[in-house]
């Protein structure tokens, strides 16, 4: 029996994707890859090197008699190569659901995520990295997509459309799944063809933390780099749980987050202008609460 994938949750990042993988788990007649996200039709390596046959048995191997099987790696969106990997490696075409979040609070989330995992540089404040011309555009040759460059939502929807035509194509706003998440879950189930299920209370799931000290934060990370260049990755990596403890007990999610500047508010507004009114007019909903605030 075939478990290829059905559809795919397929961004945005840092939008309740992971929320929403965990709620489509619980539907008896749904399937999700395990882990979550598989990064197959991102990571041009995997891509090249691994074929189908090895994409379902690692991701899909418990999936059986499951009549839609998913998966939800939210950098698909964005990548400009995926829509067509997944068209040409698919025979059957998939259903696609996107969460949109507004792309100014999406960035600033997704930078402190960044440097939670550890992936990020602390020590360059979030005004620097979102003025960088690489933050602001995409390179599949590295497997690179700038923080600002995810949110340009009309250009990643339009080439899923010109894969998959828009009638396979779900969108949802952030806030509806935020504000109004069993209505938003019954309307995603009705979209896939499933039945609708008793929808129990919201959980959160991989919550953005932050740092409790900055300073100690980027000096671990330096610490780590100098560790790993004298040992070398092979001897470093068994290091690298010892390093996770000690990360995560400089992180905190009940620290009130960080405030964005309103300089760097009207800076990623104008940046994202012409594409959210684009997007407005492509969905042919208002996205009026996306508009900048000076106070916040």
């Amino acid at each position: 029996m075939c478990t290829l994938p059905n559809f795919f949750l397929a961004g945005a990042p840092k939008a309740g994707t992971t929320s929403l993988y965990h709620d489509l788990r619980r539907h008896p007649n749904v399937c999700m890859s395990d882990p979550k996200e598989t990064w197959y039709f991102f990571d041009y390596r995997k891509y090249n090197e691994r074929d189908l046959d090895w994409y379902e048995s690692e991701f899909f191997e418990q999936c059986d008699e499951q009549s839609l099987v998913g998966e939800a790696t939210p950098g698909y969106m964005s990548h400009p190569d995926s829509p067509f990997r997944i068209a040409e490696r698919l025979e059957a075409h998939p259903q696609f659901i996107f969460l949109l979040r507004d792309p100014v609070e999406r960035a600033f989330s997704s930078y402190h995520y960044d440097i939670q995992r550890g992936s990020r540089d602390p020590a360059r404040s979030f005004s620097e990295v979102i003025r960088d011309p690489y933050e602001q555009k995409a390179d599949p040759s590295q497997n690179h997509v700038g923080l600002l460059e995810a949110g340009r939502y009309i250009c990643h929807l339009k080439r899923y459309e010109q894969c998959f035509g828009c009638e396979r194509l779900h969108t949802v706003l952030f806030s509806e799944f935020i504000n109004s998440r069993r209505e938003t879950l019954h309307r995603i189930f009705q979209a896939l063809g499933l039945s609708p299920i008793p929808i129990p209370d919201s959980e959160r799931h991989n919550a953005t933390q932050y740092p409790l000290s900055t300073s100690l934060f980027i000096a671990l990370r330096r610490a780590w780099k100098v560790t790993e260049q004298a040992l070398g990755p092979p001897v470093a990596k068994y290091f690298k749980p010892l390093r996770d403890t000690v990360r995560q007990n400089l992180l905190s999610s009940g620290r009130e987050p960080p405030s964005m500047t309103a300089s760097d508010r009207e800076y990623l507004h104008d940046f994202y202008a012409d594409a959210n009114a684009s997007l407005a007019e492509y969905l042919d909903l208002s996205l009026s609460h996306w508009t900048w605030n000076s106070s916040g």
